[in-house]
């Protein structure tokens, strides 16, 4: 067992974006971007020193933190990820979300979106991402609370927080099947995103707070770039937690949606009634769904539920 967690830690590769890209595009004439996220950071700070990088909310929330900040620093140029072979960056709106950020000037907001990296845009364009194409086609004013890493906890949080600021028409819910059930284990540990669903008016005052934000998300920007490095420490060896996540981690399909999961959507739903906002739920497949052997349902008992 022990032979196995050195080999997890040490010697198994994850699947990374640059072989991929390597491999799918030698036939391709356009030139791809082989830097990691680090480096492609550093050589664009020589252009624009206050350029950031987007960083999950997750460096947060196992930590004894005041506040979970639910976006990135605010009124930045940020870099987001490489997906299709070249980085992708967006200038952040005055919350620290990917927005133009005159959207908050609007006297009425047509869509706002809810979701994970999805809803976010990570690696596409503003423009290209769910709400800048709502944007194009519908010509509706939208905008986009997603951020990347968010799961059913931290979209309500995103709601709460932030909707009073605007008057909205309708909220669209874009939930991913494929990992935002695991996000909702990982995140009613932690007290503070609990109480938004333990108590309707509960709020960190977010928006009150971006300059604290700003100033705490700067201090976990390299741990952000070097998240691929391998991490040694004795205590995780000795209890073998490589190993125990290759075995006993649960399934999208085996986790159980319970009366506290769907109460994280009545909620939501309460608010948009509250607002006088239509409310939507947006169901993304995941790939085991649209590719797999296996007969992923969760979407069918969350339709079921709601």
């Amino acid at each position: 067992l022990f032979i196995i967690e050195l080999y997890l830690t040490f010697f198994l590769k994850p699947i990374r974006i640059e072989d991929i890209h390597k491999k799918f595009s030698k036939n391709e004439k356009f030139e791809l971007d082989l830097r990691t996220r680090k480096e492609f950071y550093l050589d664009e700070k020589k252009i624009n020193p206050e350029i950031v990088v987007s960083v999950s909310s997750d460096n947060f929330i196992s930590k004894d933190k005041k506040f979970i900040p639910l976006s990135a620093i605010s009124n930045k140029e940020t870099i987001s990820c490489n997906e299709s072979g070249q980085f992708k960056k967006y200038f952040s709106d005055r919350y620290g979300f990917n927005n133009p950020d005159k959207m908050w000037d609007k006297k009425e907001i047509d869509f706002l979106i809810l979701g994970d990296s999805f809803a976010h845009g990570d690696c596409v364009l503003e423009e290209n991402n769910f709400a800048g194409n709502l944007r194009k086609i519908s010509k509706k004013n939208t905008i986009n609370l997603g951020y990347g890493g968010n799961g059913p906890i931290r979209s309500l949080a995103a709601l709460q927080e932030y909707v009073d600021l605007i008057k909205v028409k309708n909220i669209v819910w874009m939930y991913y099947e494929g990992n935002d059930a695991q996000n909702y284990i990982f995140e009613k540990k932690n007290q503070i995103l609990n109480n938004y669903i333990l108590d309707e008016n509960f709020k960190q005052n977010l928006y009150l707070k971006q300059k604290k934000i700003n100033e705490l998300i700067y201090t976990t920007i390299d741990q952000e770039l070097d998240a691929r490095k391998v991490n040694f420490n004795v205590k995780n060896l000795i209890k073998l937690n490589a190993t125990r996540r290759l075995f006993l981690s649960k399934t999208t399909q085996e986790i159980n949606l319970n009366g506290h999961f769907f109460k994280i959507f009545e909620r939501a739903a309460l608010i948009a009634n509250k607002k006088k906002a239509n409310f939507y739920v947006f169901m993304i497949p995941s790939a085991e769904k649209l590719y797999g052997n296996k007969d992923y349902s969760q979407s069918e008992k969350i339709k079921k539920e709601l």
